[in-house]
C-alpha cells in the first residue's frame, strides 16, 4: 500500500518499487491483453529499477506511451543529474519508484 509523504510542495503518495511494478503490469495487462510481458524489479545500491521484457507485438514507443505515466525520475545529461517528479493520476499526487527499462525482443529465444 503507497505511503503518504509530505512534501514543501504538498502530500504524495509514494510507491515503492514493487508497488510501481504492480501498477505497470497491470497497464500493460489492460492495454495490450494479448501480449506476455514480463515484468521485474530490479535493485542494488541506491538504485531501483521496473524492468519490461516481451517478445514482438507492440513496438517499444506504445509500450513507453503506457509505462511512461508511472515515471516519476528523469536524467538531465546538461547538469548529469536526477530529476524527480510527481504524477497527477485521477486528480491525486503520486511518486512513483526507480526507473522504468524497456526491452523488447523480435524473436524468442
Amino acid at each position: 500500500m503507497p505511503i503518504t509523504h509530505a512534501y514543501t510542495d504538498g502530500p504524495r503518495l509514494c510507491y515503492s518499487t514493487k508497488e510501481t511494478a504492480a501498477e505497470i503490469r497491470a497497464a500493460l495487462k489492460k492495454s495490450f491483453p494479448s501480449v506476455k510481458f514480463s515484468v521485474r524489479v530490479k535493485t542494488a545500491s541506491m538504485y531501483s529499477a521496473t524492468e519490461v521484457f516481451w517478445t514482438a507485438g507492440p513496438a517499444q514507443a506504445d509500450v513507453h506511451a503506457v509505462t511512461d505515466q508511472f515515471s516519476s525520475k528523469t536524467f538531465d545529461a546538461m547538469d548529469d543529474s536526477t530529476h524527480y517528479h510527481s504524477q497527477t493520476p485521477n486528480g491525486v499526487r503520486v511518486q512513483y519508484a526507480g526507473w522504468i527499462n524497456l526491452h523488447r525482443s523480435t524473436q524468442a529465444n
